[in-house]
């Protein structure tokens, strides 16, 4: 570390281990269980042993003989090479009677492998746990543009790929690339070339994408908050786009390409504008050409295009899991989504602000649904508010086939969910209104189906459009008020099944766990229409203060110098965010020489962001104990100054 630059900490785990000669489980001892089933590595080598461990049925059994009665039996694991599967079970016979002895139970945990190459599942059926796992082929890639490690190759934060499009270019079906905080343009990075508006982050089959990690000079680089540590593909190439649709022409087609089973995980997707010719007019935010990708916790906004300004799926797939797509515009046929011949599902998403179609032509300002051969759109447990079509047929969901003799079906099934916007006429509209399944829901208009209301939702507060047309939702909480006729209202059978494993915990034939907010999907007798579980709106914790960059600030030591002396410096930098952001600073004495020492910024720079801000702070010593350092010494660190950023309130 260097006096007035930025310090990084980098922490080494050593893992030490050996080949396990059997597999093992044990009772976890206490009252309070793990808060859900985890295997250790999460992506394991075939040399590594794996331990496991997780809660039981009850919070706790008062022993473990009274566990075993309740379970039916001893825990046993039983590993089977040729399914690939490690399955905890339990052998009876079960006691009878236990003895009245208090020695609580409330989990399991244990050891198995090494193991071979390969997919893997770890089962319990008595307990209803499934987690698939894979051993061995699978790497972290990391990506941070803040990073100065030599020889980037992304084996650590410190020594990331600076673009992510270097580490798509690294990756394998099964590994895993985090990506810091930041904005990445696709036309950066090896084979590149700036300023080309095909540029695309291509994502290889079986590749994991996951935003939000703190990166690079943080204490911990791994902490992940996607709020704090937002991390934006963006189409923006040029870094130059203005309020509203200005300055967008040289923008990106498409700022992602899928055609395999990607996943993507804490992203934001944003600015992309296809608006060129065939296929460039697909899908402004993500092109999905084929396969069943998966989204989970991704927001996609500010996005434009012909056909599906936010996404546009071609003969796919995929599934979006607690998502926000927001602001996206299609200039004909679908503002956030685009649908055509693909079978696409949204669970507990959120759709505001989205807009399609121009002049009395196109539609579907959340979705359209178009079938040659075949379509299906399945929406759960979402919130469609606020989206505009082309005046005056604002259809938020447009559902429509055709194909002549090929006799294409298109259908549409929405659940638990809410459409609306300002009271009046409908907004839904399907050339064959049998296609499409409503039930359980709030639709502006009203639509045929059990349960179905023709009511205002009541939202706690709703984003709002400028007088030229941008999409605002700072501000915005699509919850409902305690009196709205959502609550209790939608079906718990008809919850979509958890295939995006949005609570990590392995199990992908759940019901869909939990709402936008990370809150239980079900938190009574009956879920809520819509996106967010509960009414009202919960107020957000005040977020925690992030370490960014720590200093040492250094003395050169005088001879002759017995006594006490005052210390004093002055450092000036950047500081990047992608949001507002506020900051502070903390001093600290680091050395025998003691002192008391305090950091402030001189001037103070209030609020920054988003964007790179130059910042300049001094540092004082007082009662600094210069005695009590060797005489003549160089750089001796006697101070730490850390500065600290969060979300501005």
């Amino acid at each position: 570390m260097k006096t007035g630059s930025i310090v990084t900490c980098i922490a080494l785990v050593v893992l030490l281990g050996g080949t396990a000669a059997a597999a093992s489980v044990s009772w976890i001892m206490g009252q309070t269980p793990p808060a859900s089933w985890t295997l250790t590595p999460p992506a394991p080598s075939s040399s590594s042993v794996i331990a496991f461990q997780g809660p039981l049925d009850a919070p706790s059994y008062g022993n473990s003989c009274v566990a075993r009665i309740a379970l039916g039996g001893t825990p046993e694991l039983t590993v089977n090479t040729l399914n690939r599967t490690v399955t905890l079970w339990f052998q009876g016979p079960a006691p009878t009677v236990c003895p009245l002895i208090w020695q609580p139970v409330c989990g399991l945990e244990g050891t198995f492998g090494p193991l071979s190459d390969g997919k893997w599942t770890f089962y319990c059926p008595a307990l209803g746990i499934e987690i698939s796992f894979t051993v061995g082929g699978g790497k972290v890639i990391y990506v941070d543009r803040s990073a100065t490690g030599p020889s980037p190759d992304g084996s650590t934060w410190f020594r990331a790929f600076r673009n992510v499009q270097d580490a798509l270019a690294a990756a394998a079906s099964g590994d895993e690339i985090r990506i810091a905080d930041g904005t990445y343009p696709p036309d950066q990075g090896g084979g590149q070339i700036p300023g080309d508006r095909r540029a695309s982050f291509d994502i290889p089959d079986g590749v994991i994408l996951r935003g939000g990690y703190a990166g690079y000079g943080a204490a911990n680089p791994d902490a992940r908050n996607t709020a704090t540590y937002a991390t934006i593909l963006s189409g923006d190439l040029s870094n130059n786009d203005l309020w509203g649709i200005l300055n967008r022409d040289d923008n990106s087609y498409h700022v992602v390409t899928i055609d395999g089973s990607a996943r993507l995980d804490g992203l934001t997707i944003a600015n992309g504008q296809a608006d060129g010719p065939y296929p460039h007019h697909y899908g402004g935010g993500i092109f999905i050409q084929a396969g069943d990708p998966v989204f989970v916790n991704c927001t996609i906004q500010g996005n434009t295009a012909l056909f599906g300004g936010g996404i546009a799926a071609l003969g796919a797939s995929p599934y979006l899991a607690n998502c926000k797509l927001s602001g996206n515009r299609a200039l004909l046929y679908g503002g956030a989504l685009y649908n055509h011949d693909s079978g696409t599902t949204l669970a507990s998403c959120l759709l505001t602000g989205n807009s399609a179609g121009s002049n009395g032509a196109g539609g579907g300002s959340a979705v359209c649904n178009m079938a040659a051969g075949g379509a299906d759109v399945t929406v759960s447990n979402c919130t469609l508010a606020d989206n505009t079509g082309p005046w005056p047929s604002e259809y938020v969901l447009y559902n429509f086939s055709y194909g002549g003799g090929l006799t294409p079906t298109e259908t549409m099934n929405v659940h638990n969910s809410i459409v609306y916007n300002d009271g009046g006429a409908s907004l839904v509209w399907s050339d064959d209104p049998s296609t499409v399944g409503i039930t359980r829901s709030i639709i502006q208009g009203g639509w045929s189906g059990t349960g179905n209301l023709n009511v205002d939702p009541r939202f706690v507060a709703r984003g709002l459009w400028s007088i030229e047309g941008q999409w605002i939702d700072a501000g915005s909480d699509y919850r409902l008020q305690s009196t709205s006729q959502g609550i209790n209202h939608g079906s718990n059978a008809l919850v979509a099944t958890d295939r995006a494993d949005v609570d990590a915990d392995g199990n992908t034939s759940e019901s869909h766990p939990l709402d936008l907010a990370g809150q239980n999907r079900i938190q009574s007798s009956q879920v809520d229409a819509g996106t967010y579980e509960g009414a009202g709106a919960t107020p957000e914790p005040e977020p925690a203060w992030q370490a960014v960059r720590t200093f040492e600030i250094t003395f050169d030591v005088p001879t002759g110098v017995t006594g006490p002396v005052t210390l004093n410096g002055s450092y000036s930098h950047q500081i990047e965010t992608s949001f507002v952001a506020e900051l502070k600073l903390e001093a600290a004495a680091a050395s025998a020489a003691g002192g008391t020492w305090t950091a402030w910024f001189d001037p103070d720079p209030g609020n920054i962001g988003p964007g790179s801000t130059t910042v300049t702070w001094r540092v004082r010593g007082e009662n600094v104990n210069a005695g009590a350092l060797t005489p003549g010494a160089m750089e001796v660190t006697v101070a730490e100054v850390t500065i600290y950023v969060r979300p501005a309130p």
